[in-house]
């Protein structure tokens, strides 16, 4: 099996895990959800598989469809931008903001960091792309310049706030998602 056919497969693995747990439905934000994996040598989210449309909710369960590379920007930007400070890091997924998840991360012991999206520079936020970068790199920079478990922020005008988790693997980014909420 090669580099993709194995990330494909951990994702899904992953996805399928997630929605074992009937509560996961209470982690997907407005905006929806996505589950991302990077290539060892990542570059652009053409090398990142995630999943077409997103993760959506229907009926309290959660709705996929099954894992391609090149189908996420903002979360896959996010999962590159962490991996220039820690190669390990190959998977991302956001949440929906809810301070209890911050909390019940916290008691988890899982790391967490945030950056506050109000004092985003004019230019990154009228730029195509850029929002996410910039912001990873914060919180990175606001955890001492490690790459958190997890990083959140309150949004802005017209952006919704977000939790985003970090691991080394697909499973243990989902693992680490439904910590916040047992």
């Amino acid at each position: 099996m090669n580099e993709e056919e194995e990330i494909l497969k951990q994702v899904q693995a992953a996805l399928s895990e997630l929605a074992k747990n009937n509560d996961s439905w209470k982690l997907i934000p407005e905006v929806a959800s996505n589950l991302c994996c990077a290539k060892k040598d990542a570059k652009t989210p053409l090398d990142v598989a995630a999943v077409p449309g997103r993760i959506r909710i229907a009926f309290k369960k959660l709705v996929y469809l099954p894992p391609a590379f090149g189908a996420s920007g903002h979360i896959a930007r996010a999962l590159i931008q962490a991996r220039k400070t820690d190669g390990s890091v190959r998977a991302a997924l956001n949440v929906r903001f809810d301070q209890e998840f911050l909390d019940k991360a916290e008691k988890a012991g899982l790391s967490v960091s945030s950056y506050d999206r109000r004092i985003e520079p004019r230019e990154v936020k009228e730029a195509l792309t850029g929002s996410m970068e910039w912001g990873t790199q914060h919180a990175i920079d606001s955890n001492k310049g490690k790459v958190p478990d997890c990083f959140y922020h309150l949004g802005d005008w017209g952006k919704e706030p977000t939790i985003i988790i970090f691991g080394e693997n697909p499973g243990q980014v989902v693992e680490k998602a439904l910590k916040l909420i047992q």
